[in-house]
C-alpha cells in the first residue's frame, strides 16, 4: 500500500510538472504554484487548487478536465485520459507525497537533576510539540496548544496511538492492516487503538 501511494505521488508529480511548471512554477500564474503539494494546497488566486480526499470539488482536477472557464494546460493541449485519471487518484487518496516527517520526542519545559547530578530537561510524553511536513499535511497551520507552562495538552490532546495511526493514514497505510505475528498474536503500531481524526484535520484546517 505505501508502494503504491508513494508511486502515485511521484506519477502525479512528474504530469503537473512536464504539462503546468511553466506557467505555475516560478512564473506563479495565477499565484498558483504546483512544484509541490503544499503550495498545490495554498493555491492561487482562485484558493486551494485541491481538496485532498475530493477529487470531484477539486480546481486542479476541473481545469485538467476543461470543465468550465479553467484550461490547464493553456492553449489546445490537455491531459492524456490516463494521467488525468492518475491526478484523480491521487487527490481521492488525499494528495499524499512520498514521506512525511516529524520531530523528536518532547522534554520538559524544567531542568531535572539534584546535587550530584548534571541537570538537564526529561523526556515529557504529556505535551510536546510534533512539527509536520509532507503527507498531504497543509503548511502554517496550529492544532493543540499546551498549559501555561508548556507541560501538559490543554487543547485538543491527541493518543500516541491515534497520532500514529493518522501519520500511517497521512501516508496511504491502513493502521488496522499493518501487523506482524508475535507468539500467536497480531501485533500493531497502534495497538487496539488508533483513530484517525488528525490526518483529517492536518490535510483540511
Amino acid at each position: 500500500m505505501f508502494a503504491q501511494s508513494e508511486s502515485l505521488a511521484k506519477s502525479a508529480q512528474r504530469i503537473l510538472e512536464t504539462n503546468c511548471v511553466a506557467c505555475h512554477g516560478a512564473a506563479r500564474m495565477s499565484d498558483l504554484d504546483v512544484r509541490s503539494p503544499e503550495n498545490i494546497l495554498t493555491g492561487g488566486k482562485r484558493g486551494p487548487a485541491i481538496v485532498p480526499g475530493k477529487a470531484s470539488e477539486s480546481l486542479l482536477l476541473m481545469a485538467v478536465r476543461r470543465e468550465g472557464e479553467l484550461r490547464m494546460p493553456l492553449g489546445n493541449s490537455s491531459l492524456k485520459p490516463l494521467e488525468v485519471s492518475i491526478l484523480s487518484d491521487w487527490i481521492d487518496a488525499g494528495a499524499p507525497r512520498s514521506s512525511t516527517s516529524g520531530c523528536e520526542f518532547g522534554r520538559t519545559p524544567t531542568a531535572d537533576g539534584g546535587e550530584g547530578r548534571g541537570a538537564g530537561r526529561d523526556h515529557n510524553p504529556y505535551g510536546f510539540t510534533l512539527w509536520m511536513v509532507g503527507g498531504g499535511v497543509r503548511g502554517g497551520q496550529v492544532i493543540g496548544s499546551t498549559d501555561e507552562l508548556g507541560l501538559r495538552a490543554a487543547e485538543y490532546p491527541v493518543h500516541l496511538n491515534d497520532l500514529h495511526a493518522s501519520i500511517l493514514e497521512l501516508l496511504g497505510l491502513d493502521h488496522a492492516k499493518l501487523t506482524y505475528r508475535h507468539s500467536g498474536r497480531d501485533f500493531r503500531l497502534t495497538d487496539v487503538g488508533g483513530k484517525t481524526d488528525l490526518a483529517a484535520k492536518l490535510r483540511n484546517s
